[in-house]
């Protein structure tokens, strides 16, 4: 899935539910300033593909509410480019005797993820490298938040372009901290993880004068 779908009246519900991790329609009403008869078929459609599941609140006063989350089947449908052929050669990797030539492997993947970005990041300037690294992120179908804190920045990925496998081997996410550390050209720290029941995976940087991804500067 790509970003484009993101744009359509599902996709929107979709990604609104995968950011807030789990949500009631009232929720989903305020947040998109939509109507329920317009949320509801959308919401539904969700359902029946099985990307979106609901679980029954039962309060002590008050009606029963059910809340929205995406489900294993929703996580694990975006993005899918490459997505078979990155299991066979994962699968392939992790079962190497040799711990040192897997790490080589490793080394040589998140060195060519990279250099993919780099390719779309040549001339932008340093100050505005992380908020264009964000923008190819959300192109690439890997809805991505970012926000500015007192010392640091962070954003959040709310999916994971590597969930099964992921699942399986842990090493994989060390391969994607690596490649986001030859990119952005810093030290990338991880806070939040998927796999440990996060609604995403959060990363943050340092600040320092050479990095400002909220400038208006046009990087493109």
């Amino acid at each position: 899935m790509k970003k484009e779908i993101f744009d359509s009246p599902s996709g929107k519900i979709f990604r609104f539910i995968l950011e807030q991790g789990e949500v009631t329609i009232k929720e989903i009403e305020e947040g998109l300033v939509v109507t329920r008869n317009a949320i509801r078929p959308q919401l539904d459609s969700l359902i029946i593909q099985g990307l979106i599941g609901s679980r029954l609140v039962k309060t002590e006063r008050g009606r029963p509410y059910n809340l929205y989350y995406v489900t294993e089947i929703g996580r694990d449908s975006l993005p899918d480019q490459y997505k078979s052929l990155f299991r066979s050669i994962w699968q392939e990797i992790n079962s190497l005797s040799d711990s040192t030539l897997k790490a080589r492997l490793m080394e040589v993947i998140s060195t060519r993820m990279a250099e993919e970005y780099e390719i779309e990041l040549r001339g932008v300037s340093p100050e505005n490298r992380l908020s264009r690294f964000i923008e190819l992120l959300n192109t690439r179908g890997i809805p991505t938040q970012i926000k500015e804190e007192e010392d640091s920045f962070e954003w959040k990925e709310y999916i994971c372009p590597y969930y099964q496998v992921a699942k399986a081997d842990p090493d994989v996410c060390r391969m994607e901290l690596e490649m986001m550390k030859k990119v952005l050209g810093k030290e990338v720290e991880r806070h939040e993880w998927i796999m440990k029941g996060s609604s995403g995976c959060k990363f943050r940087i340092n600040k320092d004068s050479n990095i400002n991804p909220f400038s208006q500067e046009d990087t493109r």
